[in-house]
């Protein structure tokens, strides 16, 4: 699985650059969730399996079609 982001960072750091004021001090929301903070630049469930390619659609499918044209690994 390929998935792309505009931009680097983790999840929480751009949920502050993008919306500042929905976040207060340290990982909590304005709502007081505390936001995932593990360095990962989606949730677990989505950055763990999938090869996260910043930039757009067109460099996650190069990576894609890299991917699936290498030999399979041992």
């Amino acid at each position: 699985m390929v998935a792309y982001l505009p931009e680097q960072g983790s999840f929480a750091e751009r949920i502050r650059r993008r919306h500042p004021q929905a976040v207060r001090e340290g990982l909590l929301d304005a709502a007081g969730w505390q936001l995932e903070e593990f360095g990962l630049p989606l949730n677990l469930m989505l950055a763990v399996p999938a090869r996260i390619v910043v930039g757009d659609l067109g460099a996650a499918l190069a990576v894609l079609r890299t991917t699936l044209a290498a030999p399979p690994g041992p």
